[in-house]
């Protein structure tokens, strides 16, 4: 690697150039420009000039057009300060006709070769049609996401058909939805050059179904002679272990045996346990010193469970093979309906192209655009992937014309966008010539060094040892800097965190905290002149923050407003990731749909619409307003029927005055911005692919869930930053600089890889790097450490990037914490051993050795290392909120004491805020004082499985969801493991909790034979949300009335609720039941509880029900509730009577129902009389609110 002199290069051949961080990379482009011009003779539209963006293209003609200008103002008087212009003062001597060609460059400048390499392969598409032989009419569509989506619908349709019965419902709860499937392979798309690898085909499962359906009619009359036998044999205590086969199991261990055998046709699927009837299992059981029990049946069993795990493997395997055939059929389908429809996508530009260069007509399309483009340079190399290296390649390679790729594979930070860093490398080898820039142009020279010590005292700094670190040097330039008075001279601060003295979360918002509050600090000192950058104050835009995701994002732009300090958010954001997309989909929705009440509640309550919660509950007791706006909103979809959405956008905007609304808020220009933007995106996708008002609303939706690199299109328009601190991300922080940068979050780093992920890209170093989709093949786990390292490279080349962003300061945090040990930074100041040769697992359990000594020694060290350029300070020493240095104000010299008292105004409370301390009712989810997931037992029942909040919101979530007529339907099953799944919960207690919940709706709930079986989905609202107005009500006056009304049968029930006290509630009173159902004309409440009394069945007894719920206060809950649905009931029937109508109140412990028990176990009933609930209604008056 030689040193580039920008005079003295050679203008021939293939050259490399790499830039680091602000070294002049674009100063270096331009001059290669101006002298390929004016040494060679080049005309300006036979250079070619090749980047990535369009903002990039913009940006770079405008600064060539920009040196042009300079050259020939040097020409014409004859001097020049800039180094390259005196060289070419000096090297032409005919300085006239070189201002003659400088003035035919800048006339003729519009037609600079200037592109991005997408608009430069359209243009050679285009011009050589012919010889490239493609379409001569063939339309750019750059978004293929609804054609690639259309194609995983027709692939999902076809191959559930063809599954067997068996694996259909375990493919949607595995790969869930064609959806899934896309993710598992949208890497893969557009790159022909991958290798692709997937699992192979497994056994016919078909095969091992039919031996499995044998074995089942060979058990059923074995069972049929010799059950009891069988019952009394694993029965016998003196035999059999108490651990694994206990005899208070054995006989429902039985019952379901017999269950499954009594049916005609027993599903293959059996039931969870059967392998204890296995002859291996019931071996294994055997107390020592007796006989192990032979039995044909257990021989039986024995051979149907090892066919059961065949099944379920070949089942697996089966799904796996999925990934691959659906790859197979997207890359195969997608170019025919591309070509059907006469569409090209940006990728197909580079992929035709590149198949011309290397055709049967690709030595003449070579010669043609060597003559057309004679010279070429290439910015942003390091973005390369071998496609586009390919077709430079194609082009220049042995040609010995001029070519000069620039970039810096230290800044290669887009491998989400395809960028391919092994691409990079391969042509750095193919290069004739290789140079690199060492002059920092950009940085103090003291914050080179501090950067130069991190990155240089690392033994494999960026991972991989082929991309090494050149410390750079200082330019000298004379600049007075950053000065703050008060303050010590050191570029870059480090806050150390303490090692585990806070929770993740804590430790992020006091970080975000400690970054506003710094940030305070140095505004106030430079609105007072304290603080000055070459004697102008600081201000708000000379700060940015850098952060990794939107998240964090949100965390310092709400640590800056408690401050006081406004910020303005990167453009990268995606415009359907904001809250304004989120509101057009309500707002579509409801006019696609207008007579759907809940659509039409939902887009009036929008920011856009500007409802409030009063407006929008009197529609309910007013049917001429309802009707008003069903009307409008049916002529909104009118219109967008008959004349498409933009007419219907623009009248709905017009008619609802949106724009004046969202214009009062703080943020209106930016609200504004954001809603014109997806107006056009809509307005855009509807008129190409005409999808239908039902499939733009899914477009938009699919849009704003989509985790897809951002096209340029999507993303946010920016409004005027002002002087506004300046949230940016990494990725977009390439190519910026600022005067201080504040990297609060370095430390902070997920593992790459998520749990479940069903694919990955990487590349093989077996194979000499070739890149390589993994779809699930044999080697799929093996292979994960080679994507562990790609990440954590780009990671480092990420945090390289942050780290030179700044021009005067640069604030960090670091510490061994949780989540640090996945940080670039931990490869970086605890590297040990490390190199690309050592594991990264084995290096990770060398850094969870290190000690907060260690780090502090390492710090230590590395302040030496920059020679006392970086200063070390912990996290909270400089957390003081900064204060504006002015005199008081008479007035504000003594405040006075206030020593009255602050009523309580109207408030919205619910029985969760009274009792358990919640701010809000969220559904009910059973009182369990603990947030942790708690496992029972290890025996493998509903009283083993988990107990906790997220156990019982998942059986919620499995209630809400299940038809109650169909319980045993196979759908139950899907069910299940789709919640369980939501919930983290391991699917294996899925037969646990089928059995659970058909025993439950099977279970008679009264004396009358009300079963929940019998409840269709028509019959129930699930969730039921509440609000009703109180006035003045507390447990005093709840006593009174529990004096005079008896509401429970037990009198301990209604003693306990004498006893419990709350404070006067004034305002609104709101909750979620679990369900309102209807049954024979009375309606009733339900709760759900999955609270575990006890692992056995007399646990769940009326007198232990009523201990839990007098502990946990639910008599009151169920009060609340009731006098809820009586008030709903009161307003929706005309002949409402609460005897007639109100059946009463179900409380479900659901670990303990069984149907053989009814109601008398696991069943709390109760229905409070008539004369106590109105007492109640009256003692809860609406509030004047």
């Amino acid at each position: 690697m030689k040193l580039m002199d920008l005079n003295a290069v050679p203008l021939e051949g293939l050259n490399l150039v790499e830039a680091s961080a602000g070294t002049g990379k674009t100063y270096t482009l331009t001059g290669l420009y101006l002298r390929l011009l004016i040494e060679h003779g080049v005309d300006p539209d036979s250079i070619l000039v090749v980047t990535y963006t369009n903002a990039a293209t913009a940006e770079l003609k405008a600064r060539i057009r920009g040196r042009l200008l300079e050259v020939r103002e040097a020409f014409s008087c004859g001097k020049s300060d800039d180094p390259l212009l005196v060289y070419l003062l000096q090297t032409q001597p005919d300085h006239a006709v070189m201002v003659k060609r400088l003035n035919l460059a800048v006339a003729g400048f519009d037609r600079a070769a200037i592109y991005t390499i997408h608009g430069f392969c359209q243009r050679v598409l285009t011009e050589n049609a012919f010889g490239s032989g493609q379409s001569f009419d063939a339309e750019l569509v750059p978004d293929q996401a609804a054609r690639v989506q259309q194609i995983a619908d027709d692939f999902w349709r076809r191959e559930l058909e063809d599954l067997p019965d068996g694996i259909t419902d375990r493919v949607r709860a595995e790969i869930g939805t064609p959806e899934g499937l896309l993710s598992a392979v949208h890497d893969g798309l557009g790159k022909p050059y991958l290798t692709v690898r997937g699992a192979e085909s497994p056994a016919d499962s078909a095969g091992l179904e039919t031996q499995a359906a044998q074995i089942i009619l060979q058990l059923q009359p074995l069972w049929q002679m010799d059950g009891e036998w069988i019952r009394k044999t694993l029965g016998d205590t003196a035999v059999f272990k108490q651990t694994s086969y206990k005899f208070s199991t054995i006989s429902p261990l039985c019952d379901e045996m017999d269950h499954w055998l009594s049916q005609e046709s027993p599903a293959l699927e059996a039931f969870e346990k059967l392998e204890k009837f296995s002859s291996s299992s019931i071996q294994k059981g055997i107390k020592k010193g007796n006989q192990t029990p032979e039995h044909e049946f257990f021989d039986r069993c024995q051979q149907f469970a090892d066919l059961k795990s065949a099944i379920t493997s070949a089942y697996a395997g089966r799904i796996k093979t999925i990934y691959l055939q659906f790859y197979n059929f997207l890359i195969d389908e997608l170019p025919k309906r591309q070509a059907e429809a006469g569409e090209w996508s940006y990728d197909d530009l580079l992929l035709q192209l590149n198949q011309a260069l290397s055709g049967s007509g690709g030595t003449h399309l070579v010669r043609t655009l060597q003559q057309r483009y004679p010279a070429a340079l290439v910015d942003e190399f390091q973005d390369t992937d071998p496609v586009q290296y390919e077709i430079f390649s194609c082009i220049y390679h042995k040609s010995g014309l001029p070519v000069f790729l620039v970039g810096d594979p230290k800044q290669a930070i887009y491998s989400f966008r395809g960028a391919d860093i092994f691409a990079y490398l391969r042509a750095r080898n193919d290069a004739k010539n290789r140079y690199h820039l060492t002059v920092n142009w950009r940085s103090t020279p003291t914050l080179i060094k501090a950067v130069n010590a991190l990155f240089d005292s690392a033994p494999a700094p960026f991972f991989y040892k082929e991309i090494p670190f050149y410390p750079v040097e200082a330019a000298n330039r004379q600049e007075k800097g950053l000065v703050v008075r008060g303050d010590t001279s050191q570029p870059m601060r480090i806050w150390k965190l303490a090692m585990e003295e806070m929770k993740v979360d804590e430790l992020r918002h006091s970080v975000a905290t400690t970054t506003a509050r710094e940030i305070d600090r140095l505004l106030v000192l430079g609105r007072t002149g304290k603080a000055t950058i070459d004697e102008a104050p600081l201000c708000g835009n000379d700060i940015a923050v850098l952060v990794r995701k939107h998240k964090q994002a949100e965390q310092i732009s709400e640590a800056l407003l408690e401050l006081g300090i406004h910020s303005v958010r990167s453009a990268q954001d995606n415009i359907f990731h904001g809250l304004e997309a989120e509101e057009l989909e309500r707002l579509l929705h409801a006019c696609f749909d207008p007579r759907r009440e809940s659509l039409l509640r939902a887009a009036l309550a929008t920011d856009m619409l500007g409802w409030s919660g009063e407006e929008i509950d009197a529609l309910t007791w007013d049917e001429t307003a309802t009707g008003s706006q069903v009307e409008n909103f049916l002529d909104y979809h009118q219109i967008w029927r008959d004349q498409g959405f933009m007419r219907m956008f623009r009248r709905l905007l017009i008619r609802r005055g949106v724009e004046n609304r969202l214009l009062s808020y703080e943020d209106g220009d930016r609200r504004l911005t954001n809603l014109y933007q997806l107006g056009e995106l809509l307005h855009q996708h509807d008129r190409s692919m005409q999808p239908g008002m039902e499939g733009l609303i899914k477009w938009l939706s699919q849009q704003r869930q989509s985790k897809a690199p951002v096209d340029e299109e999507k993303l946010l328009r920016l409004e005027s930053d002002g002087n506004l601190v300046r949230i940016v991300t990494l990725h977009t922080s390439k190519g910026l600089e600022y005067p201080v940068v504040f990297c609060p979050f370095l430390w902070d780093e997920q593992p790459g890889f998520r749990k479940g992920k069903k694919s990955y890209l990487f590349h093989d170093p077996d194979t000499d790097f070739e890149p390589v989709l993994e779809l699930g093949s044999a080697n799929f786990e093996k292979d994960k450490i080679h994507k562990a390292e790609e990440d954590l490279a780009e990671n480092l080349r990420l945090l390289y990037v942050a780290l030179t962003r700044a021009k005067h300061r640069c604030y960090l945090a670091w510490g061994k914490v949780k989540n640090s040990e996945n940080s670039p930074l931990a490869w970086l100041l605890h590297p040990g051993e490390s190199s690309s040769d050592e594991p990264i697992g084995q290096w990770k359990k060398t850094y969870k050795k290190v000690s907060d000594v260690s780090v502090a020694q390492r710090l230590d060290e590395l302040v030496e290392q920059s020679g006392g350029n970086i200063l070390i300070q912990p996290l909270m020493e400089i957390n003081e909120v900064a204060q504006f240095p002015l005199a008081l104000t008479p007035e504000l010299v003594s405040a006075r004491v206030f020593g009255g008292t602050i009523r309580p105004g109207p408030r919205i409370t619910s029985f969760s805020a009274l009792f358990s301390g919640h701010g809000t009712d969220l559904p009910d989810r059973d009182a369990v004082r603990s947030e942790t997931v708690v496992t029972l037992d290890p025996i493998h029942d509903i009283h083993g499985f988990p107990k906790g909040p997220k156990p019982g919101t998942c059986l919620h979530a499995i209630f809400e969801h299940l038809d109650f007529t169909d319980a045993g339907d196979p759908g139950l099953e899907t069910v299940i493991q789709q919640q369980l799944q939501n919930h983290g919960i391991e699917t294996h207690w899925t037969p646990v909790i089928e059995r659970m919940v058909q025993s439950v709706v099977n279970t008679e709930l009264d004396e009358t034979g009300l079963r929940l079986c019998d409840v269709s989905s028509r019959q129930r609202i699930n969730e039921m949300e509440f609000h009703y107005p109180v006035a003045g009500f507390d447990s005093a006056r709840l006593k009174n009335i529990l004096g005079e009304e008896q509401f429970a049968i037990s009198e301990r029930v209604q003693q306990a609720a004498a006893g419990i006290w709350f404070g006067s509630i004034q305002g609104f009173m709101e909750g979620f039941i679990d369900l309102v159902f209807e049954a024979k004309g009375r309606f009733y409440l339900l709760d759900y509880k999955s609270n575990w009394l006890g692992s056995e069945v007399s646990n769940y007894g009326q007198t232990q029900l009523e201990n839990a719920m007098i502990t946990h206060d639910y008599p009151l809950q169920y009060l609340f509730y009731t006098l809820a649905v009586h008030r709903f009931l009161r307003l929706r029937l005309a002949d409402y009577d609460y005897d007639r109508h109100f059946g009463g109140v179900f409380y479900l412990f659901l670990r303990g129902m069984q149907p053989a028990t009814r109601a008398d176990f696991g069943v709390f009933r109760e229905r409070p009389p008539k004369s106590f609930i109105e007492a109640l209604d009256l003692a809860m008056p609406g509030a004047e609110v």
